[in-house]
């Protein structure tokens, strides 16, 4: 069996804001678009549902890729702090102290 190889943290990053930040602007559209006027007196049609469901699955999925590819290069501890989704990567491991690989490691 091939092993994995990790992304580095700022790819896992990128990945985990792009997922979760779409999932929930998808969320709101949906919400604002049942929420008119429009659908006020009837039944919402299933794609909007289907949609909503969608942007749900992306959001757990930016909160799965978090909280299993976040983690320190050096001691694996999460870098999510709190629980949280960070803004952006801290300079050093709250775990361990040493600093964390800003620059990715292989060319994009």
């Amino acid at each position: 069996m091939r092993k994995r190889t990790p992304i580095s943290p700022r790819k896992a990053l990128r990945l985990t804001k792009a997922l979760f930040c779409g999932g929930l602007g998808l969320m709101a559209v949906i919400y604002l678009v049942g929420q008119s006027t429009l659908w006020q007196e009837r039944e919402i049609p299933s794609l909007l549902l289907v949609l909503a469901v969608l942007g749900l699955l992306c959001v757990l999925a930016g909160l799965g890729v978090a909280f299993v590819e976040l983690r320190c290069p050096s001691c694996g501890a999460s870098l999510m702090a709190g629980g949280r989704i960070p803004d952006r990567l801290p300079r050093f491991c709250p775990n361990c102290g040493k600093p964390i690989e800003i620059e990715d490691t292989e060319k994009e």
